[in-house]
């Protein structure tokens, strides 16, 4: 699938194979997080740049097997780290409650724009 960036308008591609009706991806050009729909999908005009490969976070493809291998389809809260030395990272909310900054954090994430006790995430009533 290609798809227009929502952010700066580049071309972008996604794996048809690595979803099925939608996706969490973020545009390399310009970083812009977004969902993308199978919906979406566009042509590229005449003339425009080939379509640059989309960086996929998450999306709605269920693996064959057991599906905890899997983190982006466990039902319930999740965090997934977009930039920087922990890009990459998917974490599953488990907790009641999880601080979010430097050392000494629940979740430590060593950069200088983040505070020692940077943000909270709490559980509420309903999930």
């Amino acid at each position: 699938m290609q798809l227009h960036c929502p952010g700066c308008r580049v071309l972008l591609r996604v794996d048809d194979e690595k979803y099925k009706d939608k996706a969490l991806l973020q545009c390399p050009e310009c970083l812009y997080v977004f969902l993308a729909t199978a919906e979406e999908a566009a042509e590229p005009a005449a003339g425009e740049a080939a379509a640059e490969e989309a960086t996929l976070l998450a999306s709605d493809f269920s693996p064959a097997g057991d599906p905890r291998e899997f983190q982006w389809n466990v039902p319930g809260a999740s965090l997934t780290i977009i930039e920087g030395d922990k890009q990459g990272i998917h974490r599953r909310l488990r907790e009641d409650r999880l601080i979010i900054g430097r050392k000494g954090a629940a979740l430590a994430v060593e950069d200088k724009a983040i505070s020692r006790l940077h943000c909270e995430l709490t559980k509420a009533a309903d999930g």
